[in-house]
């Protein structure tokens, strides 16, 4: 595909993954903080350090999760972990180090947490839309080969970090697609069965870890961890797990989050 969009200067590039992401926090951002609840809930300025505080830890927490999950290839030099242009991210590692820096901030200025996430949650799935999309023009989290010609893949550009003329399993699009369904899911129907505080906090988790559960059976660079499931599969497992028994728990509450 095209891992690089746009040559700057000598090694300097605009790549397409870091682009595409860049476009989904920006539509993300709109579309979140002209939400009405965002002016009941938090001021700008409260909302931008929130933001900040957010994408910071979403760096650290998604470079933390993804070198766990490839601890292998960089045993030999550590020193590689550091450096964000060699590797990726952990999309469910930015999303759990994101829930725990944030609720810290919010709860340390009295603003409502499960409120917060919520409107938050409703509008995620937009960065995980364009940030497939990169996936697919860098060629990271590539597919595994695939037996049918008609919904396949084949890279050929040198500096793409899947396997080269290989047919593909495309799964960032089919990522891609899935994130762009459960966005209409929350923004369009969950919203108007859950009025509680959290539910569509949860019902995000649920949805977003199941996907991610799911794709990776067809995602092929992830090795076996656990009894044949990959690393990811067993976070989102867990995740998947403890938003069913939060969403239970919030379900059962009398507060309401007013989106």
């Amino acid at each position: 595909m095209f891992p690089k969009l746009l040559h700057i200067y000598g090694p300097i590039w605009i790549n397409s993954y870091g682009f595409m992401v860049t476009l989904g926090i920006i539509v993300f951002l709109f579309l979140s903080i002209n939400h009405p609840l965002r002016e009941k809930l938090i001021s700008k300025s409260q909302f931008t350090d929130v933001l900040v505080l957010g994408i910071i830890s979403g760096i650290v927490g998604g470079r933390i999760l993804f070198i766990l999950e490839e601890f292998n290839a960089y045993k030999d030099n550590w020193l590689e972990a550091f450096y964000p242009w060699i590797g990726g991210f952990s999309s469910l590692g930015s999303i759990l180090a994101v829930l725990l820096v944030s609720s810290l901030f919010l709860y340390k200025h009295k603003i409502s947490i499960l409120c917060f996430f919520d409107l938050i949650c409703m509008h995620a799935p937009i960065i995980f839309v364009f940030g497939r999309i990169g996936c697919f023009l860098a060629g990271c989290c590539y597919g595994v080969a695939a037996c049918c010609s008609k919904f396949s893949i084949i890279y050929t550009h040198p500096e793409s970090i899947a396997p080269l003329n290989i047919a593909l399993y495309p799964t960032q699009l089919i990522e891609s697609l899935g994130a762009l369904l459960i966005f209409f899911i929350l923004r369009f129907g969950v919203i108007r069965i859950f009025f509680k505080k959290g539910q569509i906090l949860f019902s995000f988790l649920i949805l977003i870890s199941f996907m991610r559960f799911v794709i990776d059976f067809w995602r092929g660079d992830w090795g076996p961890f656990f009894n044949g499931f990959s690393f990811s599969q067993v976070v989102s497992g867990g995740i998947f797990v403890i938003s069913i028994i939060g969403l239970l728990f919030v379900s059962r509450s009398k507060s309401v989050n007013n989106l």
